[in-house]
């Protein structure tokens, strides 16, 4: 059997350069905002996958597609990001929906990363 080895490639001047622009600008002024994730949606949409289906959103950010999950009953929502001020700032917009979805921070990801 064939083993795929996946290389992650982390940045720390790219990581804080983030890290600053979800401190000091608004969602609508960074360029991948979306109000509501029309294709990501769509997809999940497309495989009908059941409400406990685990769901990840890799590098997720403040997303509005977590939201968007939440929103149709999905349970099992798994968001990795390293850049923990986009993390921070859709907690904050989720209040108490922030609960039900698995955060998983940089100290978890990359254990052994300092950023």
């Amino acid at each position: 059997m064939k083993q795929a080895l996946l290389t992650i490639n982390l940045n720390v001047n790219t990581s804080k350069h983030w890290d600053e622009v979800y401190s000091t600008k608004s969602e609508n002024e960074i360029s991948s905002f979306q109000a509501y994730p029309k294709t990501s949606m769509g997809f999940v949409a497309l495989f009908n996958l059941p409400l406990d289906a685990n769901i990840i959103d890799i590098g997720g950010g403040d997303s509005y597609f977590v939201d968007a999950l939440l929103d149709k009953g999905y349970r099992n929502i798994y968001v990795p990001d390293i850049l923990k001020k986009a993390i921070d700032r859709v907690k904050l917009r989720l209040g108490n929906r922030a609960n039900s979805v698995h955060w998983i921070d940089r100290h978890r990801w990359y254990p052994n990363i300092k950023l």
